[in-house]
């Protein structure tokens, strides 16, 4: 899959990718409430850049699932 994300280990951001940014945050606080707000505002990231990086990581956990499924 493009873009694949190591949900145990994320690496850093790309600097100029607010989705990447995103989903970086939320890998490293993985047990946090998302306030989406306070998110966007805290990353400088639109509503769009948070929805994107929410559905980048449900994509990466569907997959990694039906992997260990498959196993």
């Amino acid at each position: 899959m493009e873009n694949a994300i190591a949900l145990d280990r994320p690496a850093s951001p790309a600097a100029d990718d607010p989705v990447e940014r995103t989903v970086y945050y939320l890998l490293r606080h993985p047990y946090d409430l998302v306030d989406a707000r306070r998110l966007m505002s805290h990353l400088r990231v639109s509503p769009r850049d948070v929805q994107q990086a929410i559905t980048r990581l449900e994509q990466q956990a569907a997959a990694s699932d039906a992997a260990e499924r498959e196993q």
